[in-house]
């Protein structure tokens, strides 16, 4: 069975910022669909790949890249976002409240220009990454059915 394939990005680095909770809270509400399979940096396994490349692979693959934001972000987000972008992948974030977020973060949010789910809480996380994964599910399939229907009526060539 071939899964979709969701690429969690977010710090990992409890020293900068611990964002683990909500990383493992992402994996859970994808590995909920039973179709969809989490890519997490901390669950991966050992690789020969220079360790750039190790994640970055993982962007190339996914079918929708997920970015959890909160006060910071560290030059593998930056590197992993840019990548999404560049490669037009759907992309899902989602931004934790926080007192104050510094600059390079509200950068990011900036130059990805995509609307974004604020949380307070994992719980309110939660229920954001399930809405907005149905919703992405939901016009991926729409947009399926109105190629097929174009497609049997002969006008997409």
């Amino acid at each position: 069975m071939d899964f979709g394939k969701i690429f969690i990005s977010s710090i990992l680095n409890p020293s900068v910022e611990d964002l683990r909770p909500e990383r493992n809270e992402a994996r859970d509400v994808i590995d909920s669909f039973g179709f969809l399979k989490a890519w997490a940096f901390e669950t991966a396994p050992a690789s020969t790949e220079n360790l750039d490349q190790s994640y970055l692979r993982h962007v190339e693959e996914c079918d929708v890249f997920i970015l959890i934001l909160g006060v910071k972000v560290t030059a593998p987000v930056n590197a992993e976002w840019l990548r999404a972008k560049k490669l037009k992948k759907p992309t899902l974030v989602f931004v934790k409240s926080v007192a104050q977020r510094d600059a390079e973060t509200v950068d990011v949010l900036d130059a990805l220009n995509r609307k974004y789910a604020s949380f307070n809480t994992i719980g309110g996380l939660k229920q954001s990454v399930k809405s907005a994964l149905e919703q992405t599910l939901v016009m991926g399939i729409l947009f399926v059915y109105k190629v097929s229907d174009s497609i049997g009526q002969g006008d997409i060539a």
